[in-house]
């Protein structure tokens, strides 16, 4: 996990978007 340590941007990126995705399929789902 060094890489995401360096990269907190990157990880926020993700997380974001991990965010986003499921938010997209919750509604998908309803």
């Amino acid at each position: 996990m060094t890489a995401l340590d360096d990269l907190p941007d990157v990880t926020s990126f993700f997380g974001i978007d991990l965010k986003t995705g499921s938010m997209i399929i919750a509604a998908l789902g309803v």
